[in-house]
């Protein structure tokens, strides 16, 4: 059974963390319906904050998966929000 949800990706240095990131994205493309990204503080150069918000439709199993590539790398937190039955 396919789920809608939400996972909102925290990276605390998102220059270092971007290349991870998108491969993760690119593998996982399947489930991704929507990517919002925020820049905290726009005119960062070093060690900025980010965050994504990505909205992904696919098996309780797939997101819990997602969220946990996302968890593996490096000071990024992953969390999801199923909001559909």
């Amino acid at each position: 059974m396919k789920h809608l949800a939400t996972i909102t990706i925290l990276s605390d240095d998102r220059h270092v963390n971007a290349a991870a990131m998108q491969k993760v994205m690119t593998d996982e493309s399947r489930l991704i319906h929507a990517r919002l990204g925020v820049n905290l503080v726009p005119a960062c150069f070093a060690q900025c904050t980010g965050i994504i918000v990505l909205v992904v439709e696919g098996s309780l199993t797939d997101i819990k998966s997602l969220v946990g590539k996302f968890n593996k790398i490096k000071s990024v937190k992953a969390k999801s929000l199923v909001i559909s039955d």
